[in-house]
């Protein structure tokens, strides 16, 4: 049996939020403070995911072990993230087809309310760790749902990426379009020391073959315009088909021979012990079959 990505895109997702609160007030948030209601494990999923925007548990655990490795490993992070989402200061929320509600689901994604996203503002965290916060309303719309999905997917390659000595641009404007991430990756094995990474994560949903055909375009040429190094780009897939088949369609609109371009998939990297430059696949035509291959890359 195929696995199945648990942030892959179904048509007709309707969203299902956990959540009894969905905001906090500025006096409510004074009021747990003054309590001593928000400890030092609060504050870190707070700053987690004031980073990352939407993430799954696991992003938020190999999060904050990489920001804390001698950290309580006994911490209860699910009884953490519940409290928060009691107090109004994360959102739980999951995607299920509307015509099959007994059917595939996403994991649990959380993200902060408005509420949440002001006490992580007030906690002085550099400006470009912080997205834009979207209403959990318009996590409901077609684009809303991509958006989520998409980030989610994108931060599984970035927990499994913290260990290299990179330096990270979230929402990447590369031109006409945005690029989910942009890593800086500094290593003496390349010219001028390092590598530029553009990451792309992919949604198995129409039209989005053809955006990711568009971003690619539009971050060489913005990259060619300001004389930077040439980005390699990873493309963060749901799983095996949906790697092939968007490979196929790259290899009909002619990008693949403009651009190094590598596939990774959800359903590798959401493991805990994923690296995200580890299992990079590659493909090659030989006659009218794609061969796969796996591949380190080392830096």
């Amino acid at each position: 049996m195929t696995k199945c990505s648990c942030y892959a895109y179904r048509e007709n997702l309707v969203k299902e939020c956990h959540n009894k609160k969905t905001g906090i007030s500025e006096k409510e948030t004074a009021a747990l403070m003054e309590k001593n209601k928000l400890d030092e494990c609060h504050m870190e999923i707070i700053k987690a995911l004031g980073c990352m925007e939407y993430a799954g548990k696991s992003h938020i655990m190999r999060y904050m072990e990489h920001i804390h490795p001698a950290g309580d490993k006994n911490t209860d992070l699910t009884k953490k993230l519940k409290q928060l989402c009691d107090y109004g200061i994360v959102l739980s929320v999951c995607y299920y087809p509307s015509d099959n509600p007994c059917g595939y689901r996403t994991c649990n994604i959380y993200s902060l309310t408005g509420g949440g996203r002001d006490i992580f503002t007030g906690t002085g965290e550099n400006r470009r760790c912080q997205g834009s916060y979207t209403p959990l309303r318009e996590m409901d719309s077609r684009d809303g749902i991509k958006g989520v999905l998409n980030r989610a997917a994108f931060n599984s390659f970035y927990v499994s990426s913290l260990s290299y000595n990179a330096k990270y641009y979230f929402s990447y404007h590369a031109g006409s379009a945005v690029i989910e991430g942009r890593l800086m990756i500094l290593s003496d094995k390349y010219s001028e020391g390092l590598v530029n990474v553009c990451v792309i994560p992919v949604r198995n949903m129409e039209g989005s073959d053809t955006e990711c055909v568009l971003k690619i375009r539009a971050a060489q040429e913005h990259f060619r315009q300001k004389r930077i190094k040439k980005p390699w780009f990873v493309l963060v897939c749901e799983d095996d088909a949906h790697e092939r088949e968007l490979y196929s369609y790259l290899m009909n609109c002619k990008t693949i021979e403009k651009a190094v371009i590598c596939m990774t998939k959800d359903t590798y990297l959401v493991r805990n012990d994923a690296d995200a430059f580890d299992n990079i696949t590659t493909y090659t035509q030989n006659g009218k079959e794609l061969v796969s291959e796996f591949k380190k890359i080392i830096f």
